[in-house]
């Protein structure tokens, strides 16, 4: 599911954290960063301040995978400075980047012995990485890329990790 720090409340499911766990990753449903974007988000807006990155880390998480309908909700400059803050919080991050070849790179780790490439995706265009422009991977603009890099991944001897995200809000 989505793990959204934006807004005041904060509803945790019971026994979320990393549980003894190899490796622990997550969909981030939004960005942490609070600059104004220049267009305000279609539907609700998933800004967060970046000193709430603690939480994921408190709780284990290993890495995030921004892509979906909210990680432009700061524009591409909170975008960017939200996967700055992510990476300098010890976080990989996977899925979104300065531009196409960056966000199509997944993120290479190895847990309990196990060789991982980790890809992050959306099936929402808006906010999909261009090649000079900052965004997400989406489908189905980066398909033959993702293909390509997953059986790459293959060859190499990795297990591979697809994290989807798509659908209607709530």
């Amino acid at each position: 599911g989505d793990v959204v720090l934006a807004g005041e409340e904060r509803e945790v499911c019971a026994g979320f954290g990393e549980d003894g766990a190899d490796l622990f990753v997550v969909n981030l449903e939004g960005i942490p960063s609070l600059l104004e974007p220049p267009r305000k988000p279609v539907h609700d807006d998933f800004r967060f301040p970046a000193g709430r990155i603690g939480w994921l880390k408190e709780r284990g998480v290993d890495a995030v995978s921004p892509p979906n309908n909210h990680a432009g909700d700061a524009g591409e400059q909170g975008l960017l400075e939200g996967m700055r803050v992510l990476g300098e919080a010890g976080l990989g991050v996977f899925g979104a980047g300065a531009n196409e070849e960056e966000a199509c790179q997944p993120w290479l780790a190895e847990a309990g012995g196990v060789r991982l490439a980790c890809f992050g995706i959306s099936c929402f265009v808006n906010g999909s990485a261009g090649p000079a422009s900052p965004g997400v991977r989406s489908l189905p603009r980066h398909r033959d890329e993702l293909e390509r890099q997953i059986a790459a991944a293959r060859a190499d001897g990795r297990q591979v990790i697809v994290m989807v995200h798509w659908g209607r809000e709530y």
